[in-house]
């Protein structure tokens, strides 16, 4: 196998795996979605857990982000998305906003 063909498989089981991870979340009552947060005891020592706690350290970083793409071109890139959660956040704010994950 090639170094190339490595590191393609690579990347296919690293989705895989999230794939399974969100499903799993999903299953135990995750639902992910910023506006509508439920509280997962399923979660442990995890913001997700509690949605005050997702609000205490998102919410002022999220607003931020807004009120400077405002300011700026109305465009967002965040890297490390993971499952978008908070890209999708953003652009249902109206923002123009790319999410980049492995």
């Amino acid at each position: 196998m090639t170094k190339k063909n490595k590191i393609k498989d690579l990347y296919k089981k690293e989705g895989e795996s999230f794939d399974k991870q969100t499903k799993k979340r999903i299953k135990n009552g995750f639902i992910p979605d910023l506006r509508n947060l439920k509280k997962v005891n399923w979660f442990y020592n995890n913001i997700w857990r509690e949605p005050k706690f997702f609000k205490i350290h998102w919410g002022e970083i999220i607003e931020e982000i807004i009120k400077e793409s405002n300011h700026q071109s109305n465009k967002v890139l965040e890297v490390g998305c993971g499952t978008g959660y908070l890209s999708l956040e953003l652009a249902i704010q109206g923002l123009d906003v790319t999410g980049v994950e492995i």
